[in-house]
């Protein structure tokens, strides 16, 4: 609507539950069209939200963030996000210290410059558009010659879950220094992973093969 009237109608956001810092950054972005900084803003904001009530939420850290299986996940680099191309080559960043709010940002801000690299985004841009996505790794491994599917789709193990945003609509920004919040992340020295990748995957067997050979005994 501020597009069709030719005017910011930012002033309403906060009755959609959208915080204050989000609101700033878009009266910004009007005037300045700095695309980079509102992506930013975005990835900012988004884990800001998220931490008080998921990340710091007494349920979730006893029955996710600090069980066994999440501990193992950290500590063996388990939790990578991944850009796959139809070439079967694979690029991406490991997640560390998830619960961290420094370095969750940090995250989507290498994720960002990776994903929209000149030389890398045609790739990722067209796998997307040509592989229907399941949820299962086996979307990308057949690329890369994997014959046999060891991934389940998504939905055979999980139901669509609806989720209360109850929790999420509060204002996290209580002002600061917002500059500091803009730096640029740099990229890992490897960001391609294909190699890596699959050592992981044998890695992640042999722990699925242990935790069944414990659990028969």
């Amino acid at each position: 609507w501020s597009k069709q009237l030719g005017q910011p109608l930012f002033h309403l956001l906060s009755s959609f539950g959208v915080s204050s810092f989000m609101k700033t950054e878009w009266e910004r972005f009007w005037h300045e069209r700095d695309q980079k900084r509102l992506m930013y803003a975005l990835i900012i904001n988004e884990q800001n939200t998220i931490q008080t009530p998921i990340i710091q939420n007494p349920l979730f850290k006893k029955n996710v963030f600090q069980t066994i299986p999440f501990q193992l996940c950290e500590w063996f680099h388990f939790n990578t996000v991944i850009f796959p191309t139809v070439e079967g080559v694979f690029y991406g960043v490991s997640v560390k210290r998830f619960t961290s709010l420094k370095e969750r940002i940090k995250l989507g801000k290498q994720l960002s410059e990776l994903l929209f690299s000149p030389e890398l985004f045609p790739g990722f841009f067209h796998f997307t558009s040509c592989v229907p996505h399941t949820g299962s790794r086996f979307d990308m491994e057949r690329w890369a010659g994997v014959k046999i599917r060891t991934s389940p789709f998504l939905r055979t193990c999980y139901p669509v879950v609806a989720h209360s945003l109850d929790g999420l609509k509060y204002d996290w920004f209580r002002g600061g220094k917002r500059e500091a919040m803009f730096k640029d992340e740099k990229l890992p020295k490897t960001i391609e992973i294909t190699d890596w990748y699959f050592q992981k995957r044998r890695q992640l067997q042999a722990l699925f093969s242990l935790e069944h050979w414990l659990n028969k005994r």
